[in-house]
């Protein structure tokens, strides 16, 4: 029992073995992800080349932005409408 005790632990040592090889990382690590996010820009400057756009403005957008999330407000009735509503209420 103690032999087999001592050979599974010696098994066990050598197979960790693998797993204690220190590496140190390169100074040059990292370097193919920065690569790689930097190849994806397609212009660097763009904002040098465009001027701003026009025609929009924060409150605009904003009420662009409730419109999509909320839907449009029913729009209320006029005079008439409502005239002509509560006759036909009046002839039921």
């Amino acid at each position: 029992m103690k032999t087999t005790l001592i050979l599974c632990s010696l098994a066990l040592l050598v197979m960790t073995a693998g797993c204690a090889d220190e590496q140190r990382l390169h100074w040059r690590a990292g370097e193919a992800y920065h690569e790689a996010f930097t190849s994806q820009i397609v212009n660097p400057a763009p904002s040098a080349m465009y001027a701003q756009v026009n025609g929009m403005d924060g409150v605009k957008g904003m009420n662009a932005v409730k419109k999509y999330q909320f839907g449009e407000e029913k729009k209320k009735d006029g005079v008439l409408e409502s005239m002509v509503e509560l006759m036909s209420k009046r002839k039921e």
